[in-house]
């Protein structure tokens, strides 16, 4: 196949995806756009809260199906499969979140590395290094990063389910854009007055007691 007819065929593949006109396993279009837009909702303005949700119950999931597999491997039945699946289900759901923050800390590290190494010719001890203090920032100030690329992602969301619901392209785009701006807002408002409340504290009595 060449390359003219494979670059087509992606194309009418992506078309035929954001033309959103069939079911998907079973539900019909209208309800996975409404659940796709409550999604993408729920990731602007609860972007922490939902990322860990989405992904703890993927992970949990998931060790649910790794666990079942194990116990069904070694025969084992009765009470103790029901604590092996618990087990499971908790360890997978930690370990998911555990991953997803370990995959976002390299992807922006390498990302970091290749535009200093590769773009702007840095020497590759020093971009590495770079690299490295990237990854940890990222790493460590993960919930706060979270927010904008759930808002990024849930922006889209809200974007793709409106335009396939009816709205014209602009009108979704501007409210997906509108609701990205709003809920980053909100949040990082939200992330201040609790740092505020947190450092404040109450007078251990009132004002008159010493009067």
């Amino acid at each position: 196949m060449s390359k003219a007819g494979s670059g087509s065929g992606i194309l009418a593949a992506l078309l035929k995806l954001l033309d959103f006109q069939h079911s998907f396993l079973g539900y019909s279009r209208s309800t996975v756009l409404i659940i796709l837009l409550l999604i993408g909702i729920a990731l602007v303005y609860r972007g922490s809260e939902s990322w860990m949700l989405i992904f703890g119950a993927l992970g949990a999931y998931i060790g649910f199906i790794i666990a079942l597999y194990v116990a069904s491997l070694l025969s084992i039945t009765n009470s103790p499969v029901y604590l092996i699946l618990a087990i499971g289900a908790v360890m997978g759901a930690i370990l998911m979140l555990f991953f997803v923050r370990i995959l976002i800390s390299a992807s922006l590290a390498f990302a970091g590395f290749i535009a200093l190494y590769v773009i702007l010719g840095i020497n590759l001890i020093i971009a590495g290094l770079l690299a490295v203090a990237i990854f940890g920032i990222a790493y460590f100030f993960n919930k706060r990063l979270i927010i904008y690329i759930a808002a990024i992602l849930g922006a889209i969301a809200i974007w793709f389910a409106l335009y396939n619901l009816g709205l014209s392209s602009v009108i979704a785009q501007l409210l997906a854009i509108l609701a990205f701006i709003s809920g980053i807002y909100i949040q990082l408002r939200e992330k201040e007055k609790g740092s505020n409340n947190y450092y404040y504290k109450e007078p251990p009595y009132p004002p008159y007691y010493w009067e």
